[in-house]
């Protein structure tokens, strides 16, 4: 077992998500055809249409279990049947749940890449998770130019090659993760908001450039679920205790 795998767990019989608490969730995104089956019953009308419009078979699975764990998760902890929840859409495309049922309110999140994905959870602060594959790009000096600062760019570029590519997704997943808890997901330019990227530099959040926000009141973490994916979780208020939780 790896380094990273050692710190996910299956979760217990039963949980609940406490106040200083975010639990996150690793979901591997395939499944047997009868349980494909039962997570598509749990779906909204609109998301079947999505799942629908996929035209290859297994980026709709991927599509169905996704959104069908995240549904059995949150059912979980509010104790409310899967597929009653309903969701609304913010203006820059974040989710959240309608509180139609009276049930306390939970912030949750969550990011895919190919067939694995982190959810995230917390009732007391807003949160964003992101997950990238590590993978040679086409062009990594253009993507640099792109999405980082000239100080980023500068940082990566003096690394060795082969850890090259390992600086590039720190900083585009560390970045995204607080792009997608501020709310505002990538409606403003990457290079707005400074994070550490350096490989075995403890993640943290160097700047924000966005009205009303201030660097120190975010926290960044590192929740890579193995050593070909980059993965952070950020989140607001005080240093949260993580919980890491393997989905079977």
């Amino acid at each position: 077992m790896s380094t990273y795998e050692n710190h996910w767990r299956p979760p217990p019989k039963t949980f609940h998500l406490s106040a200083g608490e975010v639990h996150v969730w690793c979901v591997p995104l395939e499944a047997p055809t009868g349980e494909i089956d039962a997570w598509s019953q749990t779906l909204s009308p609109d998301e079947q249409q999505r799942a629908d419009r996929f035209r290859f078979d297994r980026h709709r699975v991927r599509f169905i279990v996704r959104h069908g764990v995240l549904r059995a998760i949150l059912a979980k902890y509010l104790d409310f049947p899967a597929g009653r929840l309903e969701f609304s859409v913010g203006q820059y495309g974040k989710p959240t749940l309608k509180q139609t049922g009276g049930f306390q309110v939970i912030h949750f999140n969550s990011s895919h890449s190919d067939n694995l994905a982190l959810m995230a959870f917390a009732v007391d602060r807003p949160l964003g998770v992101d997950v990238e594959r590590i993978r040679p790009l086409t062009d990594l000096q253009a993507m640099l130019k792109r999405c980082f600062s000239p100080e980023d760019q500068a940082e990566i570029q003096a690394l060795p090659p082969q850890q090259q590519w390992l600086g590039f997704f720190n900083g585009f997943s560390r970045k995204e993760a607080l792009l997608k808890a501020l709310g505002i997901g990538l409606s403003v330019p990457l290079d707005r908001v400074g994070v550490s990227l350096l490989p075995g530099e403890p993640p943290r959040v160097l700047s924000v450039e966005v009205e009303g926000q201030q660097p120190d009141a975010w926290q960044l973490a590192c929740v890579t679920p193995n050593a070909e994916h980059a993965a952070a979780l950020a989140c607001q208020g005080p240093k949260p205790q993580i919980r890491r939780w393997l989905w079977a």
